[in-house]
């Protein structure tokens, strides 16, 4: 908390986002074969993030909804930046009665995900999507 008593939610987030980054190289360097979820913030859009038995490093991302010219994948410092837009989003005006409200359909803008830039190949990566599974498979960077 500062001074007045307001909580600093931007220091909050850097120091989870930092842990977590701190947590993934340490995986990384130690080859360690349990995986755990470093990101249980971001409920959407759900991801599996795993290596594969070549070392590549491997985002499954469902996306229902979007295709692939709604997706655009950057990088900032060691992080992969997602942002999706719907291109056609379904409405129903809002009139509607719900019952259940699982499915958000509704634009992604800038989740970070933690790729060392000095471990994986981020320039030639391959991005395939397929009703609504985007995978985005990085080669590991041979030391």
């Amino acid at each position: 908390m500062s001074e007045n008593g307001d909580i600093d939610f931007t220091k909050i987030i850097n120091n989870i986002i930092s842990t977590a980054k701190n947590i993934t190289e340490t995986v990384i360097e130690k080859g360690n074969d349990v995986i755990k979820d470093y990101y249980p913030f971001y409920s959407w859009p759900p991801v599996n993030i795993y290596k594969s038995e070549d070392n590549s490093m491997i985002f499954e991302f469902g996306l229902p909804g979007f295709v692939k010219d709604d997706v655009k994948i950057e990088f900032e410092d060691d992080y992969l930046l997602l942002t999706c837009v719907l291109s056609n989003k379904y409405t129903t005006g809002g009139k509607e009665q719900r019952f259940r409200d699982k499915l958000k359909l509704e634009d992604i803008k800038n989740q970070k995900y933690f790729i060392p830039g000095d471990k994986f190949d981020r320039k030639n990566y391959t991005m395939h999507m397929k009703n609504g599974l985007l995978r985005l498979v990085f080669d590991s960077i041979d030391e």
